[in-house]
């Protein structure tokens, strides 16, 4: 009963992602700078503590903006094609080999 009602202080007391207005690439940077001053190693415990939930809050952010996006894009593929196409996103790589004559 202790672990349930810790883990539901926990969800209360984590910050509302969505409410963050920052683009992603102010996110994203500010994220990095939080990890580059992680790896410094001169923080106090606090403060490292401090900005490793900045981060963890700012890539939760990020990945509710990615989200968004891709979906907004397969929606969009949808509404075009009147079917539904899904690109695999990650295999770019692969098709942008030139081909063999």
């Amino acid at each position: 009963m202790a672990k349930r009602q810790k883990a539901i202080e926990d969800a209360e007391a984590a910050p509302d992602v969505t409410a963050d207005p920052r683009p992603f690439e102010a996110l994203l940077e500010e994220t990095e700078e939080l990890v580059d001053a992680l790896e410094n190693g001169e923080l106090s415990l606090e403060d490292s503590m401090k900005k490793y939930e900045d981060g963890i809050a700012n890539l939760r952010r990020c990945t509710t903006i990615l989200t968004s996006a891709r979906q907004k894009v397969q929606q969009l593929i949808e509404s075009s094609n009147q079917d539904l196409l899904l690109e695999n996103f990650d295999s770019d790589e692969e098709n942008n080999e030139p081909e063999e004559e």
